[in-house]
């Protein structure tokens, strides 16, 4: 199995590949790399730098959180991307539409 580098895919996916590596039973997943979230803000990282940029203190920062946060929720996902995780979740539910999922973010630096 592949070394996971915490840099790629944060601190819960690393440790959920150790203990796949070291045979501890974990249940099925996937992992959405750093570099695709990056991808995902390339077309907003300016505008947001901008906002960003014109805050002086932390209320001005409060102030301009509304307009990042719209800026990110409506980012569309590429349709490669969409192809992809669809394609794991079909791969983990076998057909089972009731199955249930757990989505885990983590920071790189965080864990």
């Amino acid at each position: 199995m592949v070394k996971q580098d915490i840099k790629i895919v944060g601190g819960k996916a690393k440790n959920l590949f150790v203990l796949k590596n070291n045979n501890i039973n974990v249940p099925p997943f996937f992992v959405i790399e750093t570099s695709v979230f990056e991808q995902f803000l390339k077309e907003k990282i300016n505008k947001l730098d901008e906002l960003l940029k014109k805050c002086k203190n932390e209320n001005d920062i409060e102030k301009k959180a509304n307009e990042i946060q719209e800026l990110i929720l409506t980012q569309s996902f590429d349709e490669l991307l969409k192809k992809n995780i669809f394609q794991n979740i079909n791969k983990i539910s076998k057909g089972n539409e009731n199955i249930l999922f757990s989505v885990r973010s983590s920071a790189v630096d965080e864990d």
